[in-house]
């Protein structure tokens, strides 16, 4: 990849965990205050929320300290060095001063899209449990939701997580008091429609892409 296809990267995954954390956080406390959830189930979560604000105080650092940017942009190049060897830090200081420094009005409006889709995307999860009669409270939403979807931070164990989501939201709901069955099955539906049909859509775009560069590099 190219610097500015790294920093491109780096950057929407700190966005997208960014905005995740915030609204988790906000959504946990709110059950926390209401009484909704019970504690004994909040240990995970939080250590993960831990984790990630770290990260994300970290990233802000990144974004204030010269010094800090530098080593983050160093450490960047050698982990790419495999498949860039000619990619140096000075490039990727340049891509980065270029996409972020100097666009710090486009990077807010990406956090609060960001939001705006893990807001939706949690509230279709709330009307696939509402469709079966079980009304979620925010703060048990954000418990459930958020441990499955911040966990794909974590270095992959199945690809994307494949299984272990599904698991880790059906087993949270249930645990949360929502009949077994119905967890499942809302939660395969809710997947369903918001992960494979997306996939299986954008398939044949991704393999034409795929293929034209294969051809491009094969003429080069």
């Amino acid at each position: 990849p190219g610097p500015v296809t790294m920093v491109a990267l780096v950057t929407a995954g700190w966005v997208s965990l960014t905005s995740l954390t915030v609204l988790v956080s906000v959504g946990l406390a709110a059950g926390i205050v209401w009484g909704s959830l019970p504690v004994g189930l909040l240990a995970v979560p939080l250590l993960i929320l831990t984790a990630l604000i770290a990260a994300g105080l970290g990233m802000r650092s990144v974004l204030r300290s010269q010094s800090v940017r530098e080593r983050m942009l160093r450490a960047m190049s050698r982990l790419t060095s495999r498949w860039s060897p000619d990619m140096t830090p000075g490039e990727l200081a340049s891509a980065f001063e270029s996409r972020v420094d100097h666009q710090r009005a486009s990077l807010a409006r990406a956090v609060g899209w960001s939001a705006a889709g893990w807001l939706l995307d949690g509230l279709a999860l709330w009307l696939a449990f509402a469709a079966f009669g079980q009304i979620l409270g925010v703060g048990e939403l954000a418990l459930g939701y958020g441990v499955a979807n911040l966990i794909q931070a974590l270095p992959e164990v199945t690809p994307g997580w494949l299984g272990i989501v599904e698991a880790s939201l059906a087993a949270t709901y249930a645990g949360l008091g929502v009949p077994a069955g119905v967890s499942a099955m809302v939660i395969l539906g809710y997947r369903v429609v918001s992960f494979w049909v997306p996939v299986l859509a954008g398939s044949p775009f991704a393999v034409r892409v795929l293929r034209s560069h294969r051809d491009l590099v094969g003429r080069e």
